[in-house]
């Protein structure tokens, strides 16, 4: 991973609603909300989806379903090209 912190970037529909899609797909809303790991510093993600007001999160640690993993990799294979700007260090 590059980026660490917070960021953010401007898309285009088509890729919302490619992943607005494979959400509906796996049934995300139907997944568990966290998938822990008994490991304190594995690492972690996090995921969270807004279809039609409704809004889920999903914490990812360790023992997710194959499908969950798969919509992980869908977001960012979409987003890699992204250009990614970094919110201002508010302690600075």
């Amino acid at each position: 991973m590059d980026n660490i912190g917070k960021f953010h970037a401007k898309v285009g529909q088509d890729k919302l609603e490619t992943i607005k899609k494979a959400a509906i797909d796996i049934g995300y809303f139907d997944l568990s909300d966290e998938y822990p790991s008994q490991i304190s510093d594995f690492p972690s993600t996090i995921t969270s989806v807004k279809i039609n007001g409704k809004r889920k999160h999903i914490l990812d640690r360790q023992g997710a379903p194959q499908k969950l993993k798969e919509f992980e990799s869908l977001i960012d294979s979409l987003y890699k090209d992204v250009r990614w700007i970094p919110f201002p260090d508010e302690n600075k």
